[in-house]
């Protein structure tokens, strides 16, 4: 697309289908490529499983997605699907994989039958690409019960026997170290050992080289309008930007602003969530500010974390 981010008016036209402004972007964090390399060899291994945990805001549900596009891309010969558990808790995960692939169920369809549905198309799909790898990722893992574990060492039973291994990815808040308590007590340490046995703690944003880093994503990799090769930075800020100004040489003064709103939380990194909030309003906010000499001020990156809400979420670490 040809687009010039110095015609304020079509990018004003642009502005409100921005993936800032509509949250739906994914930025490739230091976080995301250290959780690829966890994952990288298990499923190269075909290993059975591995969950990280965290509080919540971290950033977890951003890493799934991307991990998902990421494993596709280098492994183009496994099935992956993503879901996300039901955090009411009314929903079994074989019905969330069926939903979550497109399957059409009939009311009150018995969980044998759907299940049987959901390993027929886990087959097709991988008969589709020569493949014999399913991988499936779990967001919010923390809210499976025993029956969920016990329906997914099912198909991976079912699975094997078809000569097809099954690995589980999982992201989940740290409820899940209860939930792993409870199933040990329960004397199903199958279960555990097959899904739960791989914990791996995540972490958002614990410096400013892990901002500089992502902040550069901003400044060169990300693009909108797609097709244009204008950067996130440049389309908010095309005269500052042309003058070089780049978003990830403020990382450390974001990073200080930031780190002085959670000074109380228990938790030391900054909530990825609510960084990446705050990063939108800012940039939303500094467009019509726009000048050659354009600099971020601390009273600009404040009241963007103000309106982030990460205060709030800091109060309730404490």
């Amino acid at each position: 697309m040809d687009f010039d981010p110095k015609d304020s008016a079509l990018r004003e036209q642009l502005l409100p289908d921005h993936p800032m402004v509509k949250k739906s972007f994914i930025a490739f964090t230091p976080s995301i490529e250290w959780a690829y390399q966890q994952i990288r060899d298990l499923i190269w291994l075909s290993a059975p499983s591995m969950y990280f945990n965290s509080v919540p805001r971290m950033g977890k549900t951003l890493c799934a997605k991307a991990l998902v596009d990421v494993i596709r891309s280098e492994f183009p010969d496994r099935y992956v699907v993503l879901v996300t558990a039901d955090v009411a808790g009314l929903e079994g995960i074989i019905k969330t994989i069926a939903m979550s692939i497109g399957l059409i169920m009939k009311a009150r369809e018995n969980l044998i039958s759907i299940r049987e549905k959901v390993l027929t198309h886990i087959s097709c799909e991988l008969s589709s690409i020569n493949g014999s790898h399913f991988v499936l990722v779990v967001d919010e893992m923390q809210c499976l019960k025993i029956q969920d574990y016990l329906q997914l060492q099912v198909l991976q039973n079912r699975l094997s026997l078809a000569g097809v291994n099954m690995t589980n990815v999982g992201f989940a808040q740290t409820e899940i170290n209860s939930v792993r308590s409870s199933l040990i007590l329960g004397q199903n340490a199958a279960v555990v050992a097959r899904f739960l046995s791989e914990r791996v703690e995540f972490s958002g944003c614990q410096n400013s080289k892990w901002l500089a880093e992502t902040l550069k994503g901003f400044d060169e990799n990300l693009i909108y309008p797609s097709g244009s090769g204008c950067s996130y930075t440049n389309f908010f800020l095309p005269l500052a930007y042309s003058n070089g100004f780049r978003l990830n040489n403020f990382a450390d003064l974001i990073f200080e602003r930031a780190k002085y709103c959670i000074r109380n939380s228990v938790k030391p990194e900054l909530p990825t969530a609510h960084l990446f909030a705050a990063l939108g309003y800012m940039m939303i906010a500094v467009r019509v500010l726009d000048k050659s000499d354009f600099e971020l001020t601390a009273p600009m990156i404040d009241a963007a974390i103000s309106k982030s809400g990460m205060a709030n979420f800091a109060k309730l670490m404490e």
